[in-house]
């Protein structure tokens, strides 16, 4: 580990984002050096500013769940958006959603959060279809649309919790004709 980080080393004061990022995350898990948290913020950060895809990822991934340091929904957010402007990324749309849908460092907005769980679900982002499913199954932020729900669902219908609410569609009949055996199929699966 010594060897790879002089090598990182090396090629980050030859400008390279990579080796920045790569050992701003040898900071992070401490691999071969001591945990430094700022240290790999600082490495990161570098990268960043330098349009590095994956730094952007690392610094939403630090800030948004907190490692190493205290959880930042606004820097999260901002390096979310930051993402956004480089390139078009679902789990981005989604994320920010889930920050406006919960009042995460900003003012709670449904309409926003809606508006950004269905530019992820256009985009075929699992978490995002599940999550419109089971906000049109229960009608919480709008009216209740079994229809789109089960929609959502069939379009997710590789995940276990999409399954698992066309299961709840078929076992209770919302707006579909009661069927149990589709039901318990849709459970097992």
């Amino acid at each position: 580990m010594k060897k790879a980080k002089k090598c990182f080393e090396i090629a980050a004061s030859l400008n390279n984002q990579k080796a920045n990022v790569m050992l701003g995350v040898m900071y992070i898990y401490g691999l071969g050096v001591y945990r430094d948290i700022s240290k790999a913020i600082d490495y990161i950060e570098s990268a960043a500013k330098k349009n590095n895809i994956k730094a952007i990822f690392c610094l939403i991934n630090i800030y948004f769940s907190g490692i190493g340091v205290e959880q930042d929904y606004c820097k999260a957010k901002y390096y979310l958006e930051l993402l956004l402007s480089k390139q078009n990324n679902s789990e981005a749309y989604f994320l920010i959603g889930l920050i406006y849908e919960l009042g995460l460092g900003v003012k709670q907005n449904y309409t926003k959060a809606i508006s950004h769980f269905e530019i992820a679900a256009k985009q075929s982002y699992i978490d995002a279809l599940v999550k419109l499913g089971y906000l049109y199954l229960y009608g919480i932020y709008f009216k209740q649309n079994y229809a789109k729900a089960e929609e959502y669902f069939e379009l997710a219908q590789n995940d276990s919790y999409a399954l698992n609410g066309l299961g709840f569609i078929y076992l209770k009949g919302f707006g579909v004709k009661r069927d149990y055996t589709k039901a318990i199929n849709y459970y097992e699966q």
